[in-house]
């Protein structure tokens, strides 16, 4: 599996600017969710985005990029719409790298679908000896989705519900079914050496989250894990593959404070795996996951609400 090294600057293709304007925004004034990521791995980033005025967002990511990983930060954003206000392009920063991404609403305007309508970025020359000695330099392509955060246009950010004491209480007693996926190289490229989830792989599993009280009057966020793990065999056999079922573990989660996402844990008998999260919905019942952690292979996917 080939996977991309974002790098350089991109400048804003000349066709984003060429489009005829939809003449009644559906986006102005709304919260959304995204995921992308490169169909081979090696590339992904979560965030949420808010079209603050036409043509402009503000954008908040998440982006591990072969194990680089930029968490939370603030970037520019642009978008124009087609003519029939169905659809558009939207460009986001990712690092100094600009993605252009073709989108079509779907779900009455409550989704995008997203696909790449520029090359982004390169395959670095080291990341060209590592993997794929031919020297292809193939650009990068994304594919993923964005989920509405508010029915309306609105004109503040997505915030905690009304009268939550602590964010925590988001997920208080609440279950989540989750699905992951690793698809790329099994040498960790950060680092030289085998991650821990080499290869191929999938997760899925189920949570159930509590609160609990500590010392000095705070609150921990808790999990019981149920999943299964299929990996597959690398590195000439110096990682076995094979499938774990139903393993049974913990974890802990923490909320940001706008309750737009957070963090959880998950641990296994072997390692624990840091994914970042967004939430995909207004009722806080999906969230887009993404690994964050520099030792471990890129993990990307969802959870939604039991």
């Amino acid at each position: 599996m080939r996977k991309f090294l974002l790098a350089g600057l991109c400048s804003l293709a000349a066709p984003f600017l060429a489009h005829s304007q939809c003449v009644a925004d559906p986006l102005i004034g709304s919260n959304w969710a995204y995921n992308i990521h490169t169909p081979s791995g090696g590339v992904a980033a979560i965030g949420t985005f808010r079209a603050i005025s036409p043509g402009f967002l503000d954008v908040v990511e998440t982006l591990n990029n072969n194990g680089a990983v930029t968490r939370q930060a603030h970037v520019n954003g642009r978008y124009i719409l087609n003519q029939d206000c169905r659809g558009g392009e939207i460009m986001i920063m990712l690092s100094r790298a600009a993605v252009q991404l073709e989108f079509y609403l779907a779900d009455g305007g409550l989704e995008m679908k997203f696909a790449s309508d520029s090359w982004t970025g390169y395959i670095a020359p080291a990341v060209v000896a590592q993997r794929n000695p031919v020297g292809r330099t193939d650009d990068a392509v994304f594919t993923g989705r964005a989920r509405r955060l508010t029915p309306g246009p609105v004109s503040l950010p997505f915030a905690c519900p009304a009268g939550t004491t602590n964010p925590l209480n988001v997920l208080a007693a609440t279950t989540y079914s989750f699905a992951a996926a690793n698809y790329g190289n099994p040498l960790h490229p950060a680092l030289g050496y085998p991650s821990f989830l080499g290869g191929d792989t999938v997760v899925a599993g189920i949570f159930d989250a509590t609160v609990s009280p500590i010392i000095f009057g705070g609150l921990q966020g808790n999990l019981a894990v149920t999943q299964t793990i299929a990996r597959e065999s690398v590195l000439a056999g110096q990682q076995p593959g094979g499938i774990t079922r139903q393993v049974q573990s913990t974890g802990r989660f923490i909320i940001n404070p706008d309750c737009t996402g957070g963090e959880l844990i998950i641990n296994t008998n072997r390692f624990a795996v840091q994914y970042e999260f967004v939430f995909a919905a207004a009722n806080f019942s999906e969230m887009f996951l993404l690994a964050d952690s520099t030792d471990s292979a890129l993990l990307y996917g969802d959870a939604k609400k039991f």
